[in-house]
Parts: structure tokens; sequence; C-alpha cells
């Protein structure tokens, strides 16, 4: 009775025809993906060189110099590509059903902790909770973080998407359906789900003003996989301005109902590593790599 509620208010693509409504395609994308109450990710975060994320950190628009402006070295030949190999570190996620997510990252240097819990989210890097918001990144967690269709759609809408819009459209040659716009508007944010798997595609986050622009932020899900009955991608790439920012690649996922519901806990974590972010600095600077990593982890990983 409550699917043949939704049909009722299914919409119409003007190329298409009748477009079942966006509630319905998640029900649908959650039973495809059949997540378990627990699980755990080893994956890969890879930014490429020259990249915009890993280039600038600004968010002033990268200007262009002409040609013979600015200064110059040696003749007017094509430069010699000497770009430095990708940055890439190992990420351990865990995911607790309804809304709990943990990411851990520790390298020879520093660790860094982020956990998202039914809305409020914590960062701690080197053993300090450091200020701000969860970046556009962290979005790519959310279409992971519930089991039933009514909460998963109150949470999207909270962000913004508007789940009463519902068309078809193409991605790679294959039908999708637009969850949260009218094909092939890009101006809102919305939700791509393959019209033949029902598994999510791509997620424009942050539209561009200009409709002839790329999106600012948009994620894609690539390479899915399959453990068990749980469906996860393999690859989830971030694109800024329609540029590759950045690539999550994963290793492996597993079911797992053990997970402790204490790893997800927002108060204790403040009050573990809380007051470390008030103490006066300690004498000398941290080396130049050691910042850089600082300010790395800062600027892309869910901060």
């Amino acid at each position: 009775m409550v699917l043949a509620g939704l049909m009722v208010s299914g919409s119409v693509s003007p190329a298409f025809g009748y477009v079942i409504p966006g509630p319905f395609v998640i029900e649908k994308m959650l039973d495809s993906l059949d997540l378990p109450e627990g699980m755990r990710v080893k994956q890969e975060i890879r930014i490429p060189s020259g990249s915009q994320t890993a280039a600038s950190k600004s968010t002033e628009p990268i200007a262009q110099v002409p040609e013979g402006v600015g200064p110059v070295r040696g003749p007017k030949t094509a430069p010699e590509n000497k770009a430095e190999p990708a940055r890439a570190f190992v990420q351990q996620v865990r995911y607790r059903l309804p809304e709990a997510f943990r990411s851990d990252i520790e390298t020879a240097r520093l660790n860094r902790i982020h956990v998202f819990y039914r809305g409020e989210s914590i960062t701690v890097l080197d053993g300090r909770v450091v200020s701000g918001g969860p970046a556009w990144h962290t979005c790519y967690k959310d279409l992971f973080l519930f089991s039933s269709r009514k909460p998963m759609v109150r949470y999207l809408e909270r962000l913004g998407i508007d789940m009463d819009q519902s068309s078809l459209g193409r991605m790679d040659k294959n039908l999708v359906y637009v969850l949260g716009a009218r094909y092939p508007d890009k101006s809102r944010q919305q939700i791509w789900v393959d019209k033949a798997s029902f598994r999510p595609v791509r997620w424009i986050v942050t539209p561009a003003e200009d409709p002839q622009s790329p999106p600012v932020h948009e994620i894609r899900y690539r390479e899915w996989r399959q453990k068990g009955d749980t469906w996860y991608p393999g690859t989830i790439e971030f694109y800024e301005n329609g540029e590759k920012a950045q690539t999550m690649a994963v290793q492996q996922f597993w079911a797992d109902s053990g997970i402790p519901a204490d790893l997800f806990d927002i108060g204790v974590l403040r009050r573990t590593y809380g007051r470390s972010d008030e103490k006066a600095p300690e004498e000398g600077e941290p080396g130049e790599e050691i910042r850089e990593e600082i300010e790395e982890f800062k600027n892309i990983y869910e901060y």
C-alpha cells in the first residue's frame, strides 16, 4: 500500500514519460545496497598532483596568465613535466547504522580521526580537536548511513535535495533517475541513481551558478563491488569545477556487527582531545613536511 501511494505521486519527464517518485527510488536503492548494521572499509585516498585541491587551498578562481607575462626561466618552450606523484593515505572507515560513521588516517607523523553521529561531527588532528564544519567531501558517506527509506529521505531533504522532484536522464549512455531536479538542469543539488541496478552513480553537491559550467562540487560512485549481499563502490571520485580533486580507492569492505558504539561518542572525543586545542603552542615550529601534511589534512579530508 505504501508503494502504491508513492507511485501515485510520481512525475512525468518530458523526454521519457512517467518517472517513479524519489522516495521510491531511495527505497529501491537501499534494497539494492543491502547495507549491514555494521561495516568496515579499508580504502586509499589519492590526491592527484596538480589538482585544484592539491595545488591551491584558496577559494579564489585560478587566474589565467597570458603568454609572456610573469617570471620567465629559460626559453619559451613547453615546460618539462616534473609533477610529483600523487599523495596517498590509507583510511580505515567504520559504519554503524543508523547515522554513525568514523574514519581514521594514521601516518608516520600524524593521525586523524573524524566522527559523524546523528547530525554532529568532530575532527581530531594529531591529538587536537580542530574547528570548522565538515567539508563537502563528507557527503559521500551519507548514502550508506541508513537501511530504511523514511529517515534517509528526511536526511536528504535536510541537506537541501528536493525529493519531490524526480526525472530520467543519462550518464555514460546509461539511464539514471535524477532526484532533486529535472534533467538536464544541473542548477540544483541532485543525486543520480542507475535505473537498472538502483545504485547511486553521481551526487551534485554544489551546483554551478552558470548553467554552462560544470558543478562546483560533485561526487561519482564507480566500479561497484559485491561482498555477500552488500554492494559498495570500488572507486569514489571527487570533482571540483569539473577537475578530479581526489579519489578513494576501496581495497576491501566487510560486515562487522561488533563495532563498539563508543567509537562514535563525540562527547568522549571532546573530553579526551578538546583541552589540547586550547594549549599554548610549544616552542619551535613543526618541520615543513609536517606543516604541509597538517594543512593537507585540514583542507582535504572532511574538515
